[in-house]
């Protein structure tokens, strides 16, 4: 039975982690873009794009542009090299969240020359320290500070590699992004205030797909990630659900198993039972003798209670009673008869059978 409410607590545990989860990716969604609309591309941005942009910028909408791509981080003192995940992110990036550094602080001086605030992760593999010079191919960087939290969930290549963030304007100096470089650009959106990203969105998406621009507002975003994590709630619902019915299966089987084993035992204390009742009822033991004798030590002597039973019960009763008594008081007189017929005619029988004495 434990197994069935674990697996119960566990059902209800999960729907109440996974409504949890919803609600903060609701409350935080735009800390989790980084603005209220996102446009991605896997090659430079066309030049219709920028000129789109350059126009809503005029309309208040105000652009944030990173830049990522694989590369060899070199430390020159340890000679450690690892892959890393290069930013190049501009100054006003991001709109919205918080960027946590260590030591605190030090995320404005990512613009103020050639430096770099990088995952915690490369310094432990590089055997670096804060204010080691990082090199990105020809690109030479100052590590000033590492990144504890940034917006924007980690994909999976910030999974294969550590992140590297780097001012955009060095990027040209690390000679990295020429013809067939893998690289993402991200320009970030946020747009004036009360105004639905949704719909400042839809009139542009049609332009925006003839240059394979890819957008996405912070409803969307929101929607998908609660869409994706709503599916591992079915799924692991599923599972635990299918554990559940294992469980209840087994302990349906330990049930009858263990009933099996007691049903020699049930069946003798059945039948001592029957037995004893039976016994108790011919010695007029039962409940009523009981109550009735209990009632009778409570009367005086000479009640209805001390007189035979045969006095008190009625007339039919008592010549009923005589009648079986007559009755069995023959059929013993009869078996009686038959039993000495029995015995004197096998007395008989081996008198015949003796043979005489010669003497006489």
């Amino acid at each position: 039975m434990s197994s069935i409410s674990l697996g119960v607590a566990a059902l209800v545990a999960i729907d109440s982690f996974s409504a949890n989860i919803i609600q903060s990716v609701k409350d935080q969604s735009r800390a989790l873009m980084g603005g209220d609309v996102s446009f991605n591309s896997n090659k430079p941005l066309p030049p219709a794009v920028d000129s789109l942009f350059d126009s809503l910028s005029r309309k208040g909408v105000s652009f944030a542009r990173v830049t990522t791509f694989p590369s060899m981080a070199v430390v020159p003192r340890t000679t450690g090299t690892r892959f890393v995940q290069v930013r190049g992110v501009t100054d006003n990036y991001p709109f919205y969240g918080k960027i946590i550094t260590e030591p605190a602080g030090r995320w404005p001086l990512l613009q103020q020359g050639a430096n770099a605030i990088v995952d915690p992760s490369l310094l432990a593999s590089l055997n670096a320290r804060v204010g080691d010079t990082l090199r990105l191919n020809f690109g030479t960087f100052t590590i000033v500070a590492t990144i504890k939290d940034v917006p924007g969930a980690a994909g999976i290549a910030e999974m294969l590699g550590p992140r590297v963030f780097i001012p955009a304007k060095y990027i040209a100096e690390t000679q990295l992004l020429v013809f067939g470089s893998i690289a993402e650009r991200t320009v970030l959106a946020r747009l004036p205030a009360g105004t639905d990203p949704d719909k400042f969105l839809k009139p542009l998406k049609a332009r925006l797909d003839q240059q394979q621009v890819r957008s996405r507002s912070v409803t969307q975003s929101e929607m998908a990630t609660a869409d994706a994590i709503e599916n591992l709630s079915d799924f692991i619902g599923i599972v635990g659900l299918v554990a559940l019915l294992l469980g209840g299966i087994g302990v349906a089987s330990g049930v009858r198993a263990f009933v099996a084993r007691k049903i020699d035992t049930v069946a003798v204390l059945r039948r001592l039972e029957r037995t004893s009742t039976y016994d108790v009822r011919r010695s007029g033991g039962g409940h009523g003798t009981r109550r009735r004798r209990r009632r009778c030590s409570a009367r005086r002597r000479g009640s209805v209670c001390a007189t035979p039973r045969a006095d008190r019960d009625p007339p039919h009763r008592r010549a009923g009673l005589a009648r079986a008594e007559r009755s069995a008081d023959g059929t013993r007189g009869r078996r009686m008869d038959r039993a000495h017929l029995r015995a004197s005619a096998v007395a008989r029988a081996s008198q015949r059978l003796t043979p005489s004495d010669p003497a006489s």
